[in-house]
C-alpha cells in the first residue's frame, strides 16, 4: 500500500551516507556546503513491488491509496496517527517529486559508486 502515487525515490544506504560524511571531515573544501547524497537509481513503488516479489517468490501487488486512507491504514495497523502523518509525508513528497533526484554524490566524495537496492536486498 502506497500513497506515493507514480512517484520515485532515491533509496540511499546508511553506509553509504556514513561515508559521505567521514569524507566531508577528512577532506578540505566542503565548508559552507550542502550535499545531497542518494543511491544509484530513483524507483517507484511498483520497482519496490517487483523486488520484493522475488525476495519472496511471489507477486506483489502495489495498492494506491491517498494520503488520509495511508493515514488510516497505519492507524489502523497501531501507528500513532501523529507518526502515521509523519510516514505519510514521505509518499506524498515522492509523489510531488521531492525525493527522486540522483545525484553523483557518493561517487564524487568516496570514489565508489552507491549501493544499489537489489545489492542491499541481497539479490543478484
Amino acid at each position: 500500500m502506497t500513497n506515493a502515487g507514480d512517484g520515485r525515490t532515491a533509496y540511499v544506504t546508511r553506509e553509504d551516507c556514513a561515508a559521505v560524511a567521514a569524507a566531508v571531515l577528512v577532506q578540505d573544501g566542503h565548508d559552507d556546503r550542502a550535499y545531497e547524497a542518494t543511491g544509484p537509481a530513483a524507483i517507484e513503488a511498483d520497482d519496490l513491488a517487483a523486488l520484493a516479489g522475488e525476495l519472496g517468490g511471489t507477486p506483489v501487488q502495489v495498492v494506491h491509496v491517498d494520503d488520509d486512507a495511508y493515514v488510516q491504514g497505519l492507524v489502523g495497523a497501531g501507528l500513532p496517527e501523529e507518526m502515521a502523518r509523519v510516514v505519510a509525508s514521505f509518499g506524498a513528497a515522492a509523489r510531488e517529486g521531492h525525493l527522486d533526484t540522483v545525484s553523483t554524490t557518493v561517487a564524487d566524495l568516496t570514489g565508489r559508486p552507491p549501493t544499489p537496492l537489489r545489492e542491499v536486498l541481497g539479490l543478484p
